[in-house]
Formats: structure tokens, C-alpha cells, sequence
């Protein structure tokens, strides 16, 4: 079974990685989630072979 990890990032909003499928689901999705999840360092940019890009959740309920 793969470890599943909750992060509550705000008040109803949670981010429920499970790495072993490289899946990670984003639970709530008010107006202001983006902000909440760059505060916490969820999404961050990074670059890979010269082009820059934000990591984040890759499903949203």
C-alpha cells in the first residue's frame, strides 16, 4: 500500500500526496488556494533543462 500523506494547507482545504502513483489531489478549492498553497511552499518554480515551471497539485476536487 502506498503512504498517503494529508497536508491541511487552510481552514476545509487539504492536499493529499501519494507518491508512489506521483498523484497529488488538492481537496477544497476556494478563490484563494493558490495563495495559501505558495505561503506553505507547496507550489514553488523550478527549472528543469532551461525552462522554468511551478510544481502543484496535478488533480483538484
Amino acid at each position: 500500500m502506498t503512504k498517503l500523506e494529508k497536508i491541511q494547507v487552510t481552514t476545509g482545504v487539504y492536499l493529499v500526496d501519494i507518491p508512489g502513483a506521483s498523484l497529488s489531489v488538492l481537496c477544497g478549492c476556494p478563490a484563494d488556494s493558490v495563495k495559501h498553497l505558495m505561503k506553505r511552499g507547496l507550489i514553488v518554480t523550478k527549472e528543469e533543462k532551461g525552462v522554468p515551471f511551478e510544481t502543484g497539485p496535478n488533480v483538484v476536487l
